[in-house]
């Protein structure tokens, strides 16, 4: 990988007997101008829903359980779903998981402009209502699918629940098999999860309970579990879910210095961004659009274009 670096200036001393200093040739260093090919990191973004009976039975402020997880998510009447705007700006899949088959999922892999899939697998998986809840078998499921991603790929799980997982064959909880198995998601091949509850659920401690544990050990740490109780709730739930994972980190094609990247230049459409404000250098390979650029670039319909030029940095 080519490297080119602008060193500070230290101090010297000049007289009339040395030769003139120049930004070029061999009296001096040279920072040229450089455009680079930008890449927008495209996340892996499973959206795990549970199809076991109660999602259709029960309503949070008047909305039917499955039904306001399609409506937030894909609906193309207005309100519009947020994958309608944000289908491009990540490799968005589906899957609905029910009893059936130890788990049965109604599936669709994680690509970009995925809108339809997502809407055929809510769809299928609305027609088919489990009695249980196999959380474990479903994320140890999907766990293995985004397993095969790209090295060094954001893999993430949201997974939308409204109680605590059981089994294929019982209602009796079972927290501890879908807790390992989102444990095992995030140790064995480095998969953020995600939980938002929909309403309260029989035994409201356990409950609790259960969406924080799963929320810490998505998160390896200390997790924030998300509550949905109505339509409204669950929109920003997923929105500042997604706010969290499309955090607009960009590849570009070489290498920059970094200590020197407030001389570079990003522009958005055309229009220059702030450095530090509007944009800022992660590594000597990734730019980050931040603030308020972050979020016009993840609402708008049609992806902008980012351009990036540094005056110190190669391009391969």
């Amino acid at each position: 990988m080519l490297f080119a670096a602008c060193a500070a200036p230290g101090l010297s001393t000049y007289n009339d007997t040395d030769p003139a200093i120049e930004n070029g040739g061999t009296g001096g260093g040279s920072c040229t101008a450089t455009a680079f090919t930008v890449t927008p990191v495209a996340p892996y973004i499973q959206l795990v829903v549970d199809g076991s009976g109660t999602m259709f039975q029960e309503a949070i402020n008047g909305t039917q359980k499955f039904q306001a997880v399609q409506k937030a998510l894909v609906q193309t009447t207005a309100p519009a779903g947020l994958l309608v705007a944000l289908q491009n700006k990540a490799k968005f899949g589906a899957s609905v998981y029910t009893s059936e088959q130890c788990p049965k999922l109604y599936a669709t892999p994680c690509t970009l402009g995925n809108l339809p899939g997502v809407t055929t697998a809510l769809g299928d998986g609305s027609q088919s209502q489990g009695l249980f809840d196999p959380l474990d078998k479903a994320i140890t499921s999907v766990a293995t699918t985004l397993a095969a991603a790209p090295a060094g790929s954001k893999k993430v799980i949201v997974l939308v629940t409204d109680g605590v997982s059981n089994s294929c064959n019982s209602n009796q909880d079972s927290p501890a098999a879908g807790l390992a198995a989102v444990t095992a998601a995030r140790a064995t091949n480095g998969i953020t999860t995600y939980i938002i509850g929909l309403g309260n659920a029989d035994g409201d401690g356990a409950w609790t309970g259960f969406k924080s544990d799963v929320a810490n050990a998505g998160a390896g740490g200390t997790g924030t579990p998300y509550q949905a109780n109505s339509l409204t709730d669950l929109t920003t739930a997923y929105t500042t879910i997604f706010n969290l994972v499309l955090d607009c980190e960009m590849t570009i094609d070489g290498t920059i210095d970094v200590a020197q990247a407030s001389l570079g230049t990003v522009k958005s459409n055309g229009m220059e961004l702030e450095y530090t404000t509007e944009w800022t250098a992660v590594d000597d390979h990734t730019i980050k659009l931040v603030g308020a650029a972050c979020t016009a670039y993840n609402a708008a319909p049609t992806t902008p274009e980012i351009t990036a030029t540094f005056t110190c940095g190669s391009s391969h």
